[in-house]
């Protein structure tokens, strides 16, 4: 099991992925990835995560329905944090979720950016 939890990470890169699972493991967090939204938002009902970190590229209207899920309170997600990744931030959420959200990342960033986002929400908790 992982000492510090369980990372939700929904994004289509490949390489991405790899490297923030590496970054992950490494820092005693265990990964859970997806390319799909509606699998992400299965995953949310099934377990807890201690971050979710996802491109709301993927599927713009889900991205709102996801972090919709993670912001009412009496979910079973309700604290968990939320942090968007995307190349375009100025499209990056459907609408005004910025008081919700935990970070938003500009792609491409530093491995200490993802790591410094991480640390701050677990500070938080």
């Amino acid at each position: 099991m992982a000492k510090n939890g369980t990372v939700l990470l929904i994004d289509r890169d490949s390489d991405l992925v790899a490297i923030l699972g590496s970054f992950l493991t490494s820092n005693g967090y265990r990964m859970v990835a997806t390319t799909r939204v509606r699998e992400a938002l299965r995953k949310l009902g099934n377990q807890q995560f201690v971050h979710v970190f996802m491109d709301p590229a993927l599927a713009p209207d889900h991205s709102a329905k996801i972090l919709d899920d993670l912001s009412t309170p009496g979910t079973l997600n309700f604290k968990t944090p939320f942090t968007i990744m995307a190349k375009d931030l100025e499209h990056a959420i459907p609408y005004d979720f910025t008081k919700r959200l935990h970070a938003i990342i500009a792609k491409p960033f530093q491995l200490s950016e993802f790591a410094l986002r991480l640390e701050t929400a677990r500070e938080k908790a």
